[in-house]
């Protein structure tokens, strides 16, 4: 039996007391997104592992790396202890297909501890970014059996997949809510972004080097959720906070998903975002998603070996219901700065996939024609970020408009041989507005189409249009668009009139010519 007298157990409670307030001391960790079997960026970038909690002046880090299954040296790295207790230690750059052990070791030789990182895989990372269709998982799209089944061997392209939070803050940690893993765990497969994983299975399938992949979207986001609060200032965005959906929150996103990633040296972006912002701020879009990715690079390039440059690819916006009324046609013009088409001065190192002519009409917003842009946004991107030339930079563009010798056609000059079929459509829609400025809208009303039989092919690359499909009543110059629709092609796939002739046979992205830009006859 035991009993403790009145003064004792005064002195015990002291005790307690005592040691409820003594701080204890951390224990060192890694930020949570490291995790065994990831892959960090390979060569020429030094790669970063970063964590928090105590980490003492003796503490070491070490690498141990394996090239080609061949044993390296193991080397020791410098740990640097920032300005808000977290620490950092540089590795050098790796050989892209090296695997590396990286340990840390804290304290000294009366008290030690160590973390580990194992089987690290060194290649390209990417972050996958945007809302519902950047989220639109695996298992989702069509045969999606088929392609997981098919992905298994890809064991060198790994990812992870974020949680879904919102903060006021800007956080330093986030735990994923899918560790790192390989595509040959297909039950996590299903559960991944479909865009950012085909995306970089046509990439491995060239270039051979592993893949690193982190899922951070949220669907029926805006973008202002995704930005820093100086890119939106640098648009005269207003502030916005909402406590019923504080993901609709200025930066709130880029608070929690986005900025703990920062300190990582990464490859690249991707990004599949623009329809929460077809009725929000959508006349701005012309900056906020430049100004997105200039800051994106800024935040990540000053904090981590990231290039200032760093690759950026996005997915235009694909369609919802034919026949539909939107903002769309204005949208897809701003996702590229109203030029039409990327790269460009505005947005250099930019790639795109064009998404107008996969209409599913079954499942709208969301087409599961998901392999298609997989493949197109790789195509462009093994030009613009791989540097592959042989692959193009983007589908044809219009270099030039003139009249015909004879008067009686538009000559619409592409920069690249062309496929023109019309079978559904023209293409072409007819704006006839006194003031050529009220057709800087998207409304079908403005826009009857021009009919398929008024345009055909006259060369490789150029096509002609009948003027007299173009007269508008009491002398209005006419303003010509191409798919200037939400949803302009009923065709379920490859229903666009212009293709490029090439193997890859991307799609001629919409565009806009007012009246002051087209060419006038004098027949």
């Amino acid at each position: 039996h035991f009993s403790l007298k009145m003064g004792q157990y005064q002195v015990l409670l002291l005790v307690i007391a005592y040691f409820q307030n003594v701080p204890v001391q951390s224990q060192m960790r890694f930020a949570s997104i490291f995790q065994d079997q990831m892959v960090l960026q390979r060569e020429p970038e030094s790669a970063i592992v970063f964590g928090f909690e105590a980490f003492l002046p003796t503490s070491q880090a070490f690498v141990s790396c394996a090239e080609n299954g061949v044993q390296l040296d193991k080397l020791s790295l410098v740990v640097e202890v920032e300005e808000d207790g977290s620490w950092r230690s540089e590795i050098p750059p790796q050989v892209g297909g090296s695997e590396c052990d990286i340990t840390v070791v804290n304290g000294d030789e009366l008290s030690q501890e160590e973390i580990h990182l194992k089987q690290v895989l060194f290649g390209d990372l990417w972050i996958c970014s945007g809302q519902s269709n950047m989220a639109f998982v695996m298992k989702n799209i069509f045969n999606a059996t088929e392609e997981i089944a098919m992905s298994a061997p890809y064991t060198d392209i790994r990812f992870s997949v974020l949680p879904l939070l919102a903060s006021s803050e800007e956080q330093s940690d986030i735990t994923p809510k899918i560790g790192w893993t390989n595509s040959s765990d297909s039950a996590h497969l299903a559960l991944m972004s479909s865009v950012c994983f085909l995306f970089a299975r046509n990439i491995y399938d060239v270039t051979g080097v592993p893949i690193g992949l982190i899922d951070s979207s949220w669907g029926g986001t805006r973008i202002e959720a995704w930005s820093t609060q100086e890119s939106l200032e640098s648009c005269d965005i207003p502030d916005n906070v909402s406590e019923e959906k504080p993901q609709d929150s200025n930066s709130y996103l880029w608070n929690s998903m986005i900025a703990p990633l920062k300190k990582l040296s990464i490859k690249g972006f991707l990004w599949y975002q623009g329809e929460a912002n077809s009725h929000w701020n959508f006349d701005k879009y012309n900056c906020t998603f430049p100004s997105l990715i200039e800051s994106w690079r800024k935040e990540f390039s000053s904090n981590s070996f990231t290039s200032p440059s760093a690759p950026f690819g996005f997915v235009q916006l694909s369609t919802i219901k034919y026949g539909h009324d939107s903002t769309y046609p204005l949208l897809r013009l701003h996702q590229t700065a109203d030029y039409g088409f990327v790269p460009n001065t505005r947005m250099e190192k930019v790639f795109m996939a064009v998404a107008v002519d996969t209409y599913d009409e079954e499942n709208g917003i969301h087409p599961r024609y998901k392999q298609i842009i997989g493949e197109r946004l790789a195509y462009t991107g093994l030009n613009v970020a791989y540097g592959l030339e042989d692959f193009p930079e983007r589908g044809p563009q219009v270099a030039g408009v003139s009249v015909s010798a004879s008067g009686m056609e538009l000559i619409l000059a592409y920069d690249e041989e062309i496929i023109f079929n019309n079978s559904e459509l023209s293409g072409f829609f007819l704006c006839c507005q006194e003031s050529e400025y009220s057709c800087y809208d998207s409304h079908i009303y403005k826009w009857p189409s021009v009919p398929a039989s008024c345009a055909s092919q006259a060369s490789e690359n150029m096509l002609e249009i009948s003027l007299a499909c173009l007269e508008c009543e009491g002398g209005v110059a006419p303003s010509l668009a191409y798919l200037w629709r939400e949803t302009p092609i009923q065709t379920p796939i490859w229903g666009a009139p212009v293709y490029a002739a090439t193997q890859y046979s991307l799609p001629s992205a919409p565009w806009i010519m007012l009246a002051s830009q087209l060419p006038v006859s004098d027949k």
